[in-house]
């Protein structure tokens, strides 16, 4: 259970990741927390924003934040949750030893790197601006 219930964070910090929150609207009458403090109702109401989310309804990042106050989730900062715990200086050398040996076409040791960083449990994520990276 413990597992899932990372996983699950993991994946909304995901969806959260980059997106800035600009407004609390009220989500109590919505997330079920007015039924009795429904909160399996509301956790449901995260998971369904999450997905919204990550098919861009960028709606739910409000709606999210502001149930996740109200239940004590969601509070750090995306990049602090996904990446805490690891040593950040040693993982962006890495990064950048890996982005020269792809520049240089030397794939083998690029995917060495990437393949040292996942075993020691760090998942790197290409995208056109560059590497992210996050625990896994």
């Amino acid at each position: 259970m413990l597992a899932q219930s990372k996983a699950a964070l993991d994946k909304t910090y995901l969806a959260l990741r980059g997106h800035k929150i600009e407004a609390e609207p009220n989500v109590l009458a919505e997330s079920g927390l007015l039924d009795d403090l429904n909160t399996p109702l509301a956790l449901s109401k995260i998971h369904e924003w999450t997905t919204a989310l990550n098919k861009h309804d960028y709606g739910a990042i409000d709606k999210i934040r502001a149930l996740g106050k109200i239940l004590g989730l969601f509070q750090k900062n995306s990049e602090n949750w996904l990446q805490g715990g690891a040593d950040a200086e040693m993982i962006e050398n890495k990064i950048r030893d890996r982005y020269a040996a792809k520049k240089n076409k030397d794939f083998k040791t690029a995917d060495a790197i990437r393949d040292e960083l996942l075993a020691a449990g760090i998942i790197l994520e290409d995208i056109p601006t560059g590497t992210t990276w996050r625990r896994a």
